[in-house]
């Protein structure tokens, strides 16, 4: 028996599918009788080519990794692969399927797709192939797993995690393929965690149990990977850093290992100290994301984040000073966040010192708290455009174009500038401090396709400025009102 499992990576995304070659690993680890192959295609690429190269596996069962880029395309290649023949078995999984989800439920009636997974598919997806090996039903029941019976679908319930992932084997231990890729690129992806210890309602990792390896078996799987040689592992897991004790641990065994290398993580800025820090800097740390979405204290609360301003500050700059260098990640169009909300989140991120910001236009995933929160906040969004939102009650279509010509001016102008330190030293003293006034000024050069009254002028946000210091530097307005305790 043999089984397909199929990557549509996003255009841009260059790294291989860690999470399908896990999948690849616990198969094999449970079943004697199967291959399992994993192909990859990016997203745009031509249909019939990707079909065609599917044809070409002659595989018994396929599954489709569903993502917020790729679902339509997927759900069409389900229909066109049924097309051609009744006998395989189809299966649609990945954080995009959602229990109950209207188009997803149609294909499972019309026999279209045999079964969806929701959430992680590693046990599911065993049960899948154990019932097709013994006979090709799939009984009703299998958690998370939906399947048609007797006309009607049905949904199994909700699983039971270990709180120690050590049952999920390393896919690095055995699989040749990921050995290859690795040889060939020089990086290695490795998920030391899953799950979230924070509720953020726009993720669909809110609402998951942060569940780790032990510390025993991490060390053993990076010892695997360093005699890969790479030159690079980036790491998964949502917050490298929720634990601090765990997280210098894992350093200091990077350290101890000697190799060169570089490291990428994203962290939790709250979580970092002085001695962590120095030991980011030590393993090979050459950058780090930090996701700080917003500044506005109202914002925070609604999507369950709590940002502890002075720390984040004070780590921005330990890591600044360490040579390390620094991604701010930002939301456009948050709940209850207008256009002069979101500018003033960017001014605060400049305000912070030599970082790079970067900002994605909100979109409404499935399994997050937010989708099922969202009456009354006048947001409208286009599943088959990735679920990014076109309008809310706070930010218009208009105003949401607007932030995202400025988020190309800073990622031009800015985040790619070979001399930040004469452009920031300029902002400081003509524009207030305010990287948004800088951003105002390009587009109304270029125009940019955009009403001249809604870029604003020069004139406007000087009158509108915040208080500067004596030096002139733009100080961030501290976001006002109590956040939540529970946090990024």
């Amino acid at each position: 028996m043999k089984l397909v499992l199929i990557d549509l990576a996003d255009d841009g995304y260059n790294a291989y599918p860690f999470g399908l070659y896990a999948l690849k690993a616990y198969l094999r680890l449970h079943v004697a009788r199967l291959t399992v192959e994993v192909r990859s295609f990016k997203c745009g690429a031509p249909l019939d080519d990707i079909l065609a190269h599917i044809e070409g596996e002659q595989a018994d069962i396929i599954g489709l990794s569903c993502f917020v880029w790729n679902e339509q395309k997927n759900l069409e290649i389900a229909r066109r692969v049924r097309a051609l023949s009744d006998s395989r078995f189809i299966i649609l999984g990945g954080p995009q399927i959602e229990k109950g989800a209207a188009e997803v439920e149609r294909l499972l009636i019309d026999g279209t797709v045999n079964a969806a997974v929701v959430g992680e598919g590693e046990i599911p997806l065993l049960h899948i192939v154990e019932g097709i090996a013994r006979g090709g039903a799939v009984p009703s029941g299998i958690e998370n797993v939906g399947v048609l019976a007797a006309g009607v679908v049905r949904w199994g319930g909700e699983p039971t995690y270990e709180k120690c992932i050590d049952y999920l084997p390393s896919p690095y231990a055995d699989l040749d393929d990921l050995r290859q890729i690795v040889a060939a690129t020089g990086v290695a992806l490795y998920e030391s965690a899953r799950g979230c210890p924070y509720l953020c309602t726009f993720c669909d990792q809110g609402a998951k149990a942060f569940r780790s390896h032990s510390m025993e078996r991490i060390k053993k799987d990076l010892s695997e990977i360093f005699a890969l040689a790479p030159r690079k592992i980036v790491f998964l897991d949502s917050t490298f850093n929720v634990s601090p004790a765990r997280t210098k641990e894992i350093l200091r065994f990077i350290i101890a290992h000697g190799h060169e290398l570089e490291i990428e993580a994203e962290v939790k800025p709250e979580r970092c100290d002085q001695e962590m820090v120095e030991l980011m800097r030590m393993a090979g740390i050459k950058s780090v994301e930090l996701g700080l979405q917003s500044t506005k204290s109202q914002t925070l609360e609604f999507i369950k984040r709590r940002n502890n301003f002075e720390r984040v500050a004070a780590s921005v700059q330990m890591l600044i000073a360490s040579g390390i260098n620094v991604y701010i990640d930002t939301i456009i169009g948050l709940p209850g966040e207008s256009l002069s909300d979101w500018l003033a989140t960017i001014d605060y991120c400049f305000g912070l010192g030599d970082v790079a910001i970067f900002s994605s236009t909100l979109k409404i995933l499935p399994n997050a708290e937010l989708k099922r929160d969202i009456q009354g906040m006048g947001f409208t969004y286009d599943t088959a455009r990735s679920c990014v939102i076109q309008r809310s009650d706070a930010m218009s279509a208009e105003d949401l174009e607007l932030a995202r010509l400025h988020q190309k001016m800073i990622k031009l102008f800015w985040n790619r500038s070979s001399d930040r330190p004469w452009l920031r030293q300029m902002i400081v003293e003509k524009l207030h401090g305010r990287l948004t006034l800088f951003t105002s000024e390009l587009l109304q050069l270029l125009g940019a396709g955009t009403d001249p009254e809604r870029l604003k002028s020069r004139q406007f946000w000087l009158d509108h400025a915040p208080a500067t210091t004596g030096a002139g530097r733009y100080v961030p307005p501290a976001p006002r009102g109590r956040h939540l305790k529970v946090l990024s």
